[in-house]
């Protein structure tokens, strides 16, 4: 089942060491690794177990991560292949056009398939993909959201413009998904700027994985370009500037809250709690996000 358009219901300061592995390269430092997209080993079959072959699958994230996030160049007239068993996973269109159970999903498009959702995912035109998705299969019951609320069975098509945005001449900021629909709990998120940027140091309650789209994103001495992932752990402090502009998706699976301040409290994230409007007037008004119980683990 497809949902057309949006949701149905809805400063490391620590010295980098480098280490090579089979052709792709990691620089990691506790709680952070950074994986370079032009180093990675291009293989014949999908690197996550049940994920098929038949295209050239490149994967961008470390290997003990709780996420995963793989680059597919395929060619047009095959298929996205899923297993029987799986979590929430997307799939981003970086270049060509799919079509989901018979809807056209052109470049800029996400698809979000819920856990239980078996669609149909063909390469219309050759066409580069970017698919993530978490290691453990289970969706998430204990996060911010809870449990999920009913059959976990559909995929969602989000056009270029995304389900909620938040633009101006400075930036420009789309969700796709932000872990409040009834039915799954991934959040991913495009944001840019259009200058140079400072960000604060902050922390995460979940894992998430930060793929450059555009620009960079400097973190001391090292640099993440276009390409390159940003592997961080829950609760790690961290923070970068950027020489110019930029882009990058964030994917999380699950809700989470932000800290910028350790003393002060925690700050909920998503789109209605920042302001997105959207996309097409339509809104979905999740529930209250209840942080009193949460505590960092670090």
């Amino acid at each position: 089942m497809v949902t057309e358009g949006r949701f149905a219901l809805p400063t490391v300061s620590a010295a980098v060491g480098e280490t090579w592995l089979s052709g792709w390269e990691e620089r990691v430092v506790k709680g952070l690794a950074i994986t370079a997209g032009t180093q990675a080993l291009v293989q014949n079959v999908h690197p996550i177990l049940g994920h098929g072959r038949g295209a050239e699958y490149r994967l961008l994230s470390p290997e003990n991560s709780s996420l995963w996030m793989v680059r597919i160049d395929a060619v047009s007239d095959s298929t996205v292949q899923l297993p029987t068993t799986k979590g929430d996973e997307a799939v981003y269109i970086l270049a060509g056009e799919l079509e989901v159970d018979g809807q056209a999903c052109p470049a800029g498009g996400t698809v979000v398939i819920e856990s239980g959702a078996k669609p149909a995912i063909e390469v219309v035109s050759d066409s580069s993909l970017l698919h993530m998705g978490p290691r453990d299969s289970r969706v998430p019951t204990c996060g911010l959201n809870g449990p999920i609320q009913g059959p976990a069975i559909h995929t969602h098509a989000v056009g270029a413009e995304g389900w909620y945005a938040l633009s101006d001449a400075e930036r420009d900021s789309r969700y796709y998904a932000d872990s409040t629909c009834p039915t799954c709990r991934l959040t991913l998120l495009y944001t840019s700027r259009s200058s140079a940027h400072w960000s604060a140091t902050h922390s995460h309650s979940v894992d998430e994985l930060i793929h450059v789209l555009w620009g960079e994103l400097h973190l001391g001495s090292h640099v993440v370009g276009p390409g390159d992932t940003l592997a961080v752990d829950a609760d790690r402090r961290y923070g970068f500037r950027t020489p110019d502009g930029f882009g990058f998706l964030n994917y999380r699976s699950d809700a989470s809250a932000m800290t910028i301040d350790p003393a002060a409290p925690l700050i909920g994230e998503g789109a209605l709690i920042h302001g997105f409007q959207p996309a097409d007037g339509d809104r979905f008004a999740p529930g209250a996000i209840d942080l009193s119980t949460y505590r960092p683990s670090v």
